[in-house]
């Protein structure tokens, strides 16, 4: 198990970078109206979608084995992968409309008068259309599945993903549960860092990985060709 974790954890902590999710969590703790219980909700959503994606995606993946000897299939799928991972990164790195005043005043005021299945709805969203998470949860799932491992074992290590992806979300409302007002300098910070960087943030992850995964696949077309 331990060496299944090894190969699956560089895609969970990928996974696990979603900047735009933690924006979205960080305005709802800003809020006035019952900041921590609508973050929660959020969160909730947004884990609860992971996992049910995982449990499908590790379904579905079952009779897809990429991982055994070289073959065109595994290369086509690795390069399928680099090319989502880079056409998400550039799209990151793309300038965003800023929304006018009016509209962003509006969408306030609907925040502050919404109930908490709207939040947890926002999770769900939030995780459905957060691709880059998504993309890189794919592999994790498919390394777990094909895995020389007990059934225990791969249930124990695909949870173990779970919560690295899901930690980044879950940190900054269990902060603000537990620490209260003390916590607000902090979430200052981070709100600022995030709002700063996240474009970078993003497109790097994404580079990165597919920069990993077009590797892999020259590795395999070397072996295919010896």
């Amino acid at each position: 198990m331990t060496s299944l974790l090894a190969h699956v954890l560089p895609f969970a902590l990928g996974a696990a970078v979603s900047p735009t999710l933690l924006t979205l969590e960080l305005l709802i703790l800003t809020g006035r109206h019952n900041p921590k219980v609508r973050a929660w909700a959020f969160v909730a959503g947004a884990a609860a979608t992971l996992f049910i994606f995982g449990v499908l995606a590790a379904f579905a993946l079952r009779n897809v084995n990429l991982t055994g000897a070289p073959s065109v299939a595994s290369v086509a799928a690795r390069v399928v992968l680099v090319v989502l991972l880079v056409g998400l990164g550039r799209r990151s790195l793309r300038p965003k409309n800023q929304p006018e005043a009016g509209h962003e005043s509006k969408l306030r005021r609907r925040l502050a008068d919404a109930g908490l299945g709207f939040f947890a709805g926002i999770g769900v969203l939030a995780m459905l259309t957060n691709f880059s998470t998504l993309v890189l949860f794919l592999p994790a799932m498919h390394l777990t599945v094909h895995a020389d491992a007990s059934t225990s074992d791969k249930w124990l290590v695909g949870t173990i993903v779970w919560l690295i992806a899901i930690t980044p979300l879950v940190l900054p409302v269990l902060v603000v549960t537990l620490f209260g007002h003390r916590s607000d300098a902090l979430l200052a910070r981070a709100s600022d860092f995030t709002a700063a960087h996240s474009k970078q943030i993003s497109a790097g992850i994404c580079f990165l990985f597919a920069a990993l995964l077009a590797w892999s696949a020259v590795t395999q077309v070397l072996k295919l060709a010896g």
